[in-house]
C-alpha cells in the first residue's frame, strides 16, 4: 500500500505542494517514530528467512541481540544504531537486554500506517476530481467508443487496444462517489484505532532513569 501510494506522487499525479507535502510527512515519520522505522525494516529482514520475532512463555518481543546477531543480513544503518545504542544502554543501565513490546511497537505501527493512508486522501482529492472530469470530457468526445455488452448491466467505454486487448471503464461507476466513500473509511479507522492506541498507552509507564541507582 505505501509502496503505491509512493508510486501515485512520484510520478506527478499530485499537484507540486501536495507532493511536497506527502512526502514530507512520509519522511519525517520514518525519522521520528521507531517502531515505523523499525517494522519497514524488518520487512527485509524477515524476506531474508529470519524470523524477527522471540518469545518467552505467553510473551512476545523484539530482541534486538537476536536480530542483530543473524548472519548473511546487512541491516539499514540508521536502525542498526538505534538498535546498538538500546543494547548498550540497557546492558551499562539494568544489566539487561533490550526486549521491545510486540503489541507496544505493532499497535503503533499501524497508527502511522493510517496516519498516511489517511492523509494520502486528503493530499490526493484535488488531483482525482480533476482526473474524473477529464475522463468525462474524453467519453463525451469519442461517444463512438462505448460499448454495451450482451447482458450487461451498463456500457462500457474503450480507451485503449493493445494487441487485440481491450482497455475499458464501466460507466456505470462513479468516482466521486467511491472517492468521497473510501476517504471516509480512511478517516474512520485511522480515528478507531489512533483512540485504542491511546487506551493502550495508558496503561504504559516510561520511567526515564538517570543512573543504576
Amino acid at each position: 500500500m505505501m509502496e503505491s501510494m509512493n508510486n501515485f506522487a512520484n510520478l506527478d499525479y499530485l499537484s507540486s505542494e501536495n507532493k511536497h507535502r506527502y512526502l514530507a510527512m512520509v519522511s519525517k515519520i520514518y525519522d521520528t517514530v521507531f517502531s515505523y522505522k523499525l517494522l519497514t525494516r524488518l520487512r527485509d529482514y524477515s524476506q531474508h528467512g529470519h524470523l524477527p520475532v522471540s518469545s518467552e512463555g505467553n510473551s512476545y518481543y523484539f530482541d534486538f541481540v537476536d536480530i542483530l546477531g543473524k548472519p548473511h543480513f546487512n541491516h539499514n544503518k540508521a536502525v542498526k544504531n538505534q538498535m546498538e545504542d538500546a543494547i548498550t544502554t540497557c546492558k551499562n543501565l539494568l544489566d539487561d537486554t533490550p526486549r521491545l513490546s510486540f503489541t507496544k511497537t505493532l499497535a503503533e505501527y499501524v497508527v502511522n500506517i493510517l496516519r498516511i493512508y489517511q492523509s494520502f486522501w486528503i493530499f490526493a482529492e484535488s488531483s482525482v476530481l480533476v482526473t474524473t472530469e477529464k475522463v468525462k470530457g474524453i467519453v463525451d468526445k469519442y461517444h463512438e467508443n462505448i460499448i454495451c455488452m450482451p447482458d450487461a448491466p451498463s456500457e462500457w467505454f474503450v480507451y485503449k487496444v493493445t494487441d487485440g486487448n481491450a482497455d475499458i471503464i464501466n460507466l456505470s461507476d462513479n468516482p466521486n462517489e467511491m472517492f468521497v466513500q473510501f476517504k471516509g473509511e480512511a478517516e474512520k479507522f485511522c480515528d478507531r484505532y489512533t483512540q485504542a492506541w491511546h487506551e493502550l498507552m495508558k496503561g504504559t509507564k516510561i520511567i526515564p532513569i538517570a543512573d543504576k541507582n
